[in-house]
């Protein structure tokens, strides 16, 4: 909370803020996401991740790459991202994995997807595999697409671009209703972890 306190008294801009949070971002969140779908990953990992995105935000910004603010900040976070996924999978290697009993019991209340967590469902035959992936991304991408065709459409009318605006809010709305309907062929029941959902096989 210092920490950030501090770095927060030294932004000139709040663009440089997200920056950095855009930065961070993107080297923590692999991991924060795959943890949800591979067994291996542990607290070691998310440790890593969090302070290599960090100190290798602070440095990048120290250094000066070719191109105008918006190429720079892709360049600088790409390479956040490719270094920090290689700092935190060496340090998952490196490291000892969660107990099993903590992973067992993980994996019978939360229920993740088998494809990354085989050798612990071997350790829990009687309950049904779910293999809802496909099912799980495709929700993921569209619940991107709502949310930022929602936030440029408001964006537009802000600025009186009622055409433009209209159609990204029709965007968001399809996207909005694609979730909804895939929650709903999965059945809602499946959420309290009281009912296999369709996506799984015995």
């Amino acid at each position: 909370m210092l920490a950030s306190g501090w770095v927060s008294g030294q932004l000139v801009s709040i663009s440089t803020g997200w920056t950095i949070v855009l930065g961070i971002g993107a080297g923590t969140g692999a991991v924060l996401i795959l943890r949800w779908y591979w067994w291996r990953i542990n607290a070691w990992s998310e440790i890593v991740a969090t302070i290599g995105a960090a100190v290798l935000t602070f440095a990048l910004a120290r250094m000066h790459f070719e191109g105008n603010s918006a190429v720079v900040t892709a360049k600088t976070t790409l390479l956040t991202a490719a270094v920090t996924t290689i700092l935190w999978l060496i340090g998952t290697f490196v490291t000892k994995p969660e107990p099993t009993e903590k992973l067992v019991s993980f994996y019978r209340r939360v229920h993740p997807s088998i494809y990354g967590w085989q050798p612990i469902a071997k350790l829990c035959p009687e309950l049904p595999e779910v293999r809802d992936f496909s099912t799980n991304f495709s929700n993921w991408a569209a619940g991107v697409v709502m949310v930022y065709s929602a936030l440029f459409s408001i964006g537009h009318m802000v600025f009186h671009r009622f055409g433009i605006g209209l159609l990204l809010a029709v965007v968001s709305g399809i996207s909005a209703w694609f979730i909804f309907k895939n929650l709903s062929r999965q059945g809602w029941s499946t959420f309290s972890g009281t009912e296999p959902s369709s996506s799984t096989k015995s």
